[in-house]
């Protein structure tokens, strides 16, 4: 998107004070329909509400919808205070819409040049020596334990839920029944490991941590 002019309808979009350099393009807000055909697309996030806004004026300008979503390394920290330093950009649909389909699943369906093996390889390698996440934001559970006498398990089973009323729930077509405790009691049963399970509110969504 190097040097193209983009159009946002979402003041969320503008919050990100890194917006127009990971998209290296212009962003404009809210153009007149007299200037939308100075605009080479439009851009919107995900599947907020927003983006049918983005949507209706891409269509009438005959102009692309890009969709953009965190990184999948996306900060140091959560929420509005701390923006995404990556994104994903897909001029497709969005990664976890499974209704529709993504750049991402077009990606993961090409094969990989030798180039592209070794430089993946070489980024796992380095991602896990750092020890990088998606938030970067949460101490060691080993740290956790010394400074706080947490148990920690030798064996422990790690199950990975999902904020309440995220979209992802939604376009994944699940609901949820799809998360709940009785999914860390089976995670436990079918690993062969018994025991209790921790589960802790967010209230947005639940913590999960089984210790078997």
């Amino acid at each position: 998107m190097a040097g193209c002019r983009v159009a946002v309808w979402s003041k969320g979009l503008l919050r990100n004070p890194y917006l127009a350099t990971l998209l290296q393009a212009e962003v404009v807000y809210r153009p007149k329909a007299s200037a939308l055909a100075e605009v080479d697309s439009m851009v919107c996030w995900g599947r907020k509400e927003s983006s049918r806004v983005a949507q209706r004026m891409a269509i009438s300008a005959g102009r692309p919808l890009i969709q953009l979503e965190d990184g999948f390394i996306r900060s140091v920290g959560l929420g509005r205070d701390d923006p995404p330093l990556s994104i994903v950009v897909d001029p497709l649909g969005i990664y976890y819409d499974v209704t529709v389909p993504s750049r991402l699943e077009s990606l993961i369906a090409t094969p990989l040049s030798n180039d592209q093996r070794f430089r993946a390889q070489a980024l796992i390698v380095a991602w896990r020596a750092a020890k990088v996440s998606k938030y970067n934001y949460a101490p060691e559970l080993s740290r956790l334990s010394g400074e706080s006498g947490a148990y920690q398990p030798r064996r422990y089973v790690l199950v990975v839920d999902q904020t309440l009323g995220d979209a992802s729930i939604q376009y994944g077509l699940s609901d949820a029944s799809s998360f709940s405790e009785n999914v860390v009691h089976r995670a436990g049963r079918e690993s062969g490991l018994h025991g209790a399970s921790q589960g802790a509110s967010r209230g947005n969504g639940w913590a999960q941590a089984g210790a078997f």
